[in-house]
């Protein structure tokens, strides 16, 4: 405590923790003021009065790119003919639908990773949201309950940058101008339909085979319109682009931007620890006396597979990253 400094020394974390402030501080809460940016598979509706009677029209079309303003007042933008992004970060995670009941669930999500090669901690208290850890050779052998995880298991890429809306719309269809998008704005787009994932890798993959970084390009997109088995309809980005010219010099605000999002995953990945943490001791912490012994949560194991004659014979191995591309349900 001696060497503790209030003018000129520590940083407020250090001395809010030495003046015993971090008990009250809330660490479950996990908020985001990051806007949120999809694209929409229906159309939005609005009235319009025709004849002294209101009818329902279209006012902005399926396939607008949308962005909901979490950091004003939960107000969308939507641009039904493109926009142009500038990328900042890129991380992966895993996400996994949940039903609670007939009309409710939830999202168990893992933290936000590099890559998808490790094992990623979730707010369930395991790890890739249910998925094994190691490859599966046979999944056919596995449980019907761990792949029906993990068909329901999604991989995620989450990308972080700004973007630029030229014909911005409000929720009725007008054009906004009030110049609220007149700037880029920083947005999280959570990539989660399995071509969508692809698609939206190969801008990235382009930089890199240049020596590029991403927020030294801008990104031209749309989106087009696919049918699924079911015959419903949903979108893609489509005419995915890196825009040519000399690469874009990296201001201060581009230092800072790019700092806001390293802060915001890193609050994100804290509470998912926290919750993952909670879970854990709910589900494998039992007294002993004193003593605390805490055993892992509840996970879905691997089976052990029984080797058949014919198996032996001709051994068959089933890639499962393709057979979980043949299932995804479309992004909201």
């Amino acid at each position: 405590m001696s060497n503790i400094k209030l003018v000129g020394g520590n940083d407020f974390n250090s001395l809010a923790e030495a003046m015993g402030m971090t008990a009250d501080a809330n660490t479950k809460t996990q908020s985001s003021t990051l806007p949120r940016l999809k694209i929409i598979h229906k159309p939005i509706m609005g009235e319009e009065e025709i004849k002294g009677k209101k009818r329902k029209v279209e006012v902005v079309d399926a396939g607008a790119f949308c962005l909901e303003r979490l950091d004003t007042d939960g107000s969308k933008i939507y641009d039904p003919d493109g926009i142009v992004i500038r990328l900042f970060c890129q991380r992966f995670m895993y996400k996994r639908y949940v039903r609670d009941g007939e009309d409710s669930g939830h999202y168990v999500k893992s933290v936000m990773g590099l890559d998808l090669k490790s094992d990623l901690k979730d707010t369930d208290g395991t790890v890739n949201c249910g998925r094994p850890s190691k490859y599966v050779e046979d999944f056919d052998s596995l449980p019907q309950e761990t792949k029906d995880i993990m068909r329901a298991t999604r991989r995620v890429r989450v990308l972080f940058g700004e973007a630029n809306f030229a014909g911005a719309l409000d929720g009725n269809g007008n054009a906004i101008k009030d110049g609220s998008v007149d700037k880029p704005i920083p947005f999280v787009w959570e990539v989660e339909n399995k071509d969508a994932f692809k698609i939206m890798g190969a801008p990235v993959a382009d930089m890199i085979s240049k020596n590029l970084l991403l927020p030294q390009c801008k990104i031209s997109l749309g989106t087009r319109k696919e049918s699924g088995q079911s015959g419903i309809e949903f979108y893609l980005p489509d005419d995915v682009q890196v825009v040519s010219g000399d690469p874009i010099k990296l201001t201060e605000d581009d230092q800072k931007l790019f700092n806001d999002i390293a802060e915001w995953i890193k609050s994100y990945n804290d509470w998912v620890e926290s919750e993952s943490g909670d879970k854990n001791k709910l589900n494998g912490a039992t007294a002993n006396g004193d003593v605390l012994e805490v055993t892992s949560a509840k996970k879905v194991e691997e089976p052990k597979k029984v080797t058949t004659k014919k198996e032996k014979e001709t051994p068959s191995k089933v890639d499962v990253e393709k057979v979980i591309d043949e299932w995804d349900d479309d992004e909201e």
